[in-house]
């Protein structure tokens, strides 16, 4: 039988569609690394779909296909290849949503309406029963048919997740900023990407309603970080990968100071705030008593338009804590901290938050119509009133104040302390903390008291969160607070420097936002932003904190990237009237037992201090350079965790596995023939010529002159690479790390290594082809596919 072999998506294939898995392993064998093409060179050279069908046609060398591979489109003109002359269908994609916080929810549209909404036929609905694919073409098709959109929508994209992006302006700003985000539907379970995270819920909210977000953009902080962590540990979800390139005005605005707050002594204050609830419950309409405003405003309005008007233009004052500030959300500070009460400052913090509670308390006995006016055009500092004013008036009251002339003494009744409790024995017993059976009789207890401890622990147990990155460091630092046995003194561990860890007891936790937690995520697990208990580190104490220094991604996204998301990364390609058979390949993961790679393991972990520790310094934790050093086939393999990268958690599929359209192109590596690349997915201007080596000896003897050479190659190899214009390759890398954990850890060190962000899928609930179309959509070069069925580590999960 004559065979003619033509290339797909950067492999070889028959076109009679067998021996597919021969072939690839030809490839590999074959396979060119190092692939420079600039996407200037693709956008002129670009060839239609037949010139690249002839000219693969022409040759049955899988190597000269390879060498023969023509230029890639840019991504954001990929829709433009396959439109007929004659027939102009449009891609209808989904509506945006509305600015933020009145946002409507995105319409539930099944992925055929949303790829191909303006066909000739409407789509049917997406059959929960079709059988899985187990070759290509489908049984009763050949290679030369075309099928209509109707049946390959049926075929190829039924329960393939589609993923859109969206731009929204920011409130009271200017054009230049912007929030970006991410979805995605299509697949039956918008939220395979995630997991909750009980003890993360008070680092969240919504200004309109009490349930969870149902869209990212409706949560005050921003990124949300409701859509924030992965389904795997130390990964994060689609939207917020998207939502990190956002462009946030973080100007204080100017107003009309028409409205003037009176003065009022702190024992005033305290009384409002002992019976405000008592006064809302009793009063049928509290916020129309034009005598409770008075006595906070002057000449106040009588309206309660007008009301909220003065209070907003009260709060709007410069002398206010501005709380929309990450260096000023541990609340307890301007209450509870000794140094704080002592110069008396309390009072202002007393006196705002009962011009909040005011303020909350008319927006919401307004209409809901009026509420979601109002809450959409709030500054962005007010808004921030409003979350303390809800978080104050649900989670704590004030029981008694006395005077005496020295010194004030407030009583506070605490209602979630118990809550608070629980969810603190469960960030402890996941993250097996050491003395963990030392704290059982504080876990135990019903009359736990908390005055002595310090402002970190008394925000925790208070519950007066607010919503943003400073949770995880309140829980870490009340368990370190509250344990008898511990002699740690973590004050310098703060939410203002996320690149943080600390060794206690031949243990070590690192928080999700450091790369050193990132990497190593897949050994341990993952609660409350931190994650642990990673092996021991070389070079530190045994109690000791660490500052880990990384540097940024290479790639960052642009808002056009986001915009087309969408159209990049359809499962049918761009939209025609007729889709060829040929024009897809079904791939699977080659995840048997001979295939899945056993030989690596991890050796150490070693920190090497960037400066010298000298005595003076012990009060703030040192900043480190980081690396990790495996074994890999009985030679040892150094890598720099030097970039802060991401990785995404890939979203699930349905009814696959699903065909791949052609022009997605990737390449499939195992895990161990990674450590042979060096500038994947680089333009040639600035290739990197540094190449591992393998070597003996303890990492420490050596990553001093490693550090050094590897900081060269970075400075000339990025000077040539605009990280604007992004000129990447747009191929995507293929990793199988099926395994042992070590496997999915290398892959992410050498993700680090080279400053590569990288896509995790789970094979067990995403296919190939789904996996590949959202790093398409994410405009990620590498992919990482791991196996949670043959993981080696059962704590992993």
């Amino acid at each position: 039988m004559f065979v003619t072999k033509s290339k797909f998506c950067g492999l070889a294939r028959s076109k009679s569609c067998t021996g597919y898995d021969n072939l690839r392993s030809a490839e590999r064998n074959n396979k060119k690394l190092d692939y420079a093409h600039s996407k200037t060179q693709r956008n002129s050279d670009r060839k239609s779909r037949q010139e690249k069908y002839e000219e693969s046609f022409s040759s049955c060398s899988i190597c000269s296909s390879l060498e023969k591979r023509p230029p890639i489109q840019t991504t954001h003109k990929r829709a433009s290849q396959r439109l007929p002359i004659q027939t102009a269908h449009k891609r209808a994609s989904q509506p945006p949503p509305e600015p933020s916080p009145i946002s409507r929810p995105l319409e539930k549209l099944p992925p055929t309406q949303i790829a191909h909404q303006r066909a000739s036929k409407p789509p049917p609905e997406s059959p929960s029963t079709r059988r899985p694919l187990i070759s290509w073409p489908p049984t009763g098709f050949e290679i030369s048919q075309d099928l209509l959109p109707e049946k390959a929508n049926e075929l190829i994209a039924t329960g393939a997740p589609i993923f859109s992006g969206y731009k929204l302006p920011v409130t009271l700003a200017g054009k230049e900023y912007y929030h970006l985000f991410a979805t995605c539907c299509g697949n039956d379970d918008p939220e395979s990407d995630g997991k909750f995270d009980k003890v993360m819920e008070s680092a969240s909210m919504r200004l309109q309603g009490s349930s969870f977000p149902i869209n990212p953009w409706e949560t005050l902080e921003q990124p949300s970080m409701a859509y924030c962590y992965g389904s795997r540990a130390g990964t994060i979800r689609l939207n917020h990968w998207v939502n990190q390139s956002s462009r946030i005005d973080r100007k204080r605005r100017k107003f009309d100071m028409e409205a003037r707050a009176r003065d009022l002594s702190l024992s005033a204050i305290i009384e409002r705030l002992k019976h405000f609830e008592d006064i809302a419950l009793i009063e049928k309409f509290p916020h129309q008593n034009v005598s409770r405003i008075s006595e906070l405003i002057v000449h106040p309005k009588k309206a309660t338009e007008f009301q909220i008007h003065d209070l907003i233009t009260v709060l709007s004052r410069h002398s206010w804590i501005d709380f929309s500030k990450i260096e000023n959300q541990v609340v307890a500070n301007y209450f509870a901290n000794a140094t704080y009460t002592d110069e008396g400052r309390h009072k202002l913090f007393f006196h705002q938050l009962l011009f909040a509670l005011e303020l909350e308390l008319r927006i919401r006995n307004n209409s809901a119509d009026s509420n979601a006016e109002v809450l959409k055009f709030l500054p962005e500092k007010i808004k921030w009133d409003i979350a303390l004013a809800k978080i104050w008036r649900n989670c704590i009251s004030i029981k008694s104040f006395s005077d005496d002339g020295k010194q004030d003494r407030i009583n506070f009744q605490l209602l979630k302390k118990k809550e608070q409790l629980n969810k603190l024995q469960d960030f402890a017993t996941t993250l097996k903390w050491p003395t963990l059976s030392s704290l059982i009789p504080i876990f135990s207890s019903s009359n736990f008291e908390i005055e002595n401890y310090l402002s970190d622990t008394i925000s925790y147990f208070t519950a007066v969160i607010l919503p943003g990155p400073t949770l995880p460091f309140l829980l870490m630092n009340s368990l370190v607070d509250v344990d008898p046995s511990s002699s740690l003194n973590f004050s310098a561990l703060k939410h203002d420097f996320p690149n943080t860890g600390f060794q206690y007891r031949s243990a070590t936790y690192w928080t999700s936002n450091c790369i050193v937690g990132k990497v190593l995520a897949p050994t341990c697990k993952e609660i409350g932003g931190w994650i642990g208990p990673v092996r021991p580190v070389k070079g530190l104490e045994r109690t000791q904190i660490a500052r880990i220094r990384q540097l940024k991604s290479k790639r960052r996204l642009q808002e056009e990237d986001v915009q087309s998301m969408n159209e990049r990364s359809l499962p049918l390609g761009p939209v025609a009237a007729q889709y060829p058979i040929k024009d897809y390949v079904l791939i699977k993961p080659n995840n048997s037992q001979d295939n899945i790679t056993d030989t690596i393991r991890i050796e150490e972990l070693a920190l090497l201090p960037i400066s010298s520790y000298s005595y003076d310094e012990r009060i703030v934790p040192q900043t480190f350079d980081a690396s990790i050093q495996f074994a890999v086939n009985g030679s040892s393999w150094p890598l720099m965790l030097k970039y802060d990268v991401s990785f995404i958690s890939a979203c699930s599929c349905k009814n696959g596995p699903h065909p791949v359209f052609y022009d997605y192109e990737h390449q499939i590596l195992r895990i161990e023939e990674i450590l042979g690349i060096s500038n994947w997915a680089e333009q040639s201007g600035g290739s990197m010529n540094y190449k591992l080596r393998s070597s003996r000896g303890s990492i420490l003897d050596r990553i001093t002159s490693e550090n050094i050479a590897h900081e060269s190659t970075v400075l000339s190899s990025t000077s040539g690479i605009s990280r604007n214009t992004g000129l990447y390759d747009e191929e995507v890398l293929v990793i199988e790390s099926y395994g042992v954990v070590d496997n999915e850890v290398l892959a992410r060190a050498w993700c680090s290594h080279w400053g590569l962000s990288a896509l995790v899928a789970d094979i067990r609930k995403t296919c190939m082809a789904c996996a590949i179309r959202e790093a398409y959509a994410c405009c990620l070069n590498v992919l990482i596919l791991i196996d949670s069925l043959v993981i080696g580590n059962e704590d992993s999960e």
